[in-house]
């Protein structure tokens, strides 16, 4: 968060970031359990689904959601979850094949999945979504725990020259995924 601090003491500031950073969290997490990132000064993070194992390809979204369903079934995993960007809930809707869950959707077979706003369709090695094909991703529960302080640094983050104030709001996360992840490439017109 990067603003004048013209009519503005640090406390509002401070408020201003912790909120900013409530709103972008998620996010967040979903882009680095899918794709991995870098951070500022940081070596780049692997996202958790890098190096899931492939399954068959999928020539429409109705095959896929078998094929995923079919790896949770074959390996045994309860509690299981299917990962998808939000531009596959569309092709997955109309085609009947996701039902509302409180506040997300779920398959016909009751397994959940997640439209994750930070997830990028790109496969297990980093292949590109192309005008038809894209990933999507099945894996056991994905468990995240975080710490329960939030950082922000003091208020000497002031640049005087501009009268600029600069806050980041940090926390620690750690996130594993439980008894495995495959992926699919789905063709979606098809």
């Amino acid at each position: 968060y990067s603003c004048s601090i013209v009519g503005m003491d640090y406390a509002e500031a401070r408020r201003r970031v912790l909120t900013r950073m409530q709103l972008r969290a998620q996010r967040a997490v979903e882009k680095r359990l899918w794709s991995g990132g870098n951070a500022p000064g940081l070596p780049g993070i692997t996202g958790l689904l890098r190096g899931a194992t492939a399954l068959t390809a999928a020539s429409c979204p109705v095959t896929a959601i078998a094929i995923l369903e079919q790896g949770l079934t074959d390996n045994a995993i309860v509690g299981g979850m299917i990962h998808a960007r939000p531009y596959m809930a569309p092709f997955l809707a109309n085609n009947h094949l996701i039902v509302p869950r409180g506040r997300g959707w779920q398959t016909n077979n009751g397994t959940p999945i997640v439209f994750g706003q930070g997830y990028d369709g790109t496969g297990p090695s980093g292949e590109a979504v192309s005008s038809t094909v894209e990933y999507m991703y099945v894996t056991g529960r994905v468990v995240i725990w975080q710490d329960s302080e939030i950082f922000v640094p003091p208020e000497s983050v002031l640049n005087r020259t501009d009268n600029t104030l600069s806050l980041v709001a940090e926390t620690v996360l750690a996130m594993t995924i439980e008894c495995g992840k495959w992926s699919v490439a789905v063709t979606r017109d098809c």
